[in-house]
């Protein structure tokens, strides 16, 4: 979770929109296949074929009186070789400070992953020590704000929340291991640590192959953007959702 894109330029996704990198030996693709809502579709694969991951993500934002919330709705696969399939719902992430204080990033509500082939399932709640705004005032936290605790138990005792991040755990769920850790930094499984992120080497992530004509890296208000052009890549952001709203139109005049 760690690594992750950030946002430095609104730029209006395009339906049909492509991406593909390379993360060390891990190679992704995704497309952009519905601007309303959101929804990204994604294949990727390592290079010695010994896991893919695949699935789609329904994107979503809401303001809230300092902070902006992104929802992520939608199926995460990941296949092993051997056969082993688990199921992932991602947590929804948070922007805080758009008004008053620091603008600080973090994932929030909880993530699912299910091992569909053993039935087990982990529940993790993302900065469970979490309070409002107002009331952050008079609570001391004992924790950072990248921790999660979680637990691993039976999948049938979880209750996958559809629609959001809000999943739960039914009564009488017996626990048979404890999560815990900072997702910047650290893992940790029964008080016993599984990953810290100072033994291993940063991955970088660059471009891979042969480029679609539809890869975002293509866009020109892009790469005015980069180019530090602020005026054309404002003029060629404005062409993109003036074409963007053309095709709306079009897709539902000829829907009916």
């Amino acid at each position: 979770m760690h690594v992750s894109t950030i946002q430095t330029q609104p730029f209006r996704p395009v339906l049909g929109e492509t991406f593909q990198c390379k993360i060390g030996d891990f190679i992704f693709y995704v497309e952009n296949t519905c601007s309303e809502p959101l929804i990204n579709n994604f294949y990727g694969f390592d290079e010695n074929k010994n896991y893919k991951v695949y699935g789609y993500q329904i994107s979503d934002i809401s303001t809230r009186p300092n902070s902006i919330l992104a929802s992520k709705v939608g199926k995460y696969y990941i296949e092993l070789k051997d056969g082993t399939k688990y199921l992932l719902r991602m947590p929804n992430a948070s922007l805080k400070g758009i008004s008053i204080g620091d603008r600080i990033f973090n994932y929030v509500d909880k993530i699912v992953v299910v091992d569909l082939t053993n039935n087990l399932a982990e529940n993790v709640e993302m900065n469970p020590e979490e309070v409002g705004f107002f009331k952050s005032f008079f609570t001391r936290k004992n924790t950072f704000p990248d921790f999660f605790r979680g637990q691993i138990v039976d999948a049938s005792f979880v209750n996958i929340d559809e629609k959001g991040a809000n999943h739960t755990l039914k009564k009488g769920a017996k626990i048979l291991s404890k999560i815990e850790g900072e997702w910047t930094s650290n893992l940790r499984f029964d008080d016993e640590e599984y990953y810290d992120i100072e033994d291993y080497n940063l991955i970088q992530m660059y471009h891979y192959g042969y480029m679609l004509p539809s890869d975002s890296s293509r866009r020109l208000d892009l790469i005015s953007f980069i180019n530090d052009d602020q005026e054309k890549s404002q003029i060629e952001k404005e062409k993109n959702e003036a074409n963007e709203e053309k095709d709306k139109a079009l897709r539902e005049k000829f829907h009916k």
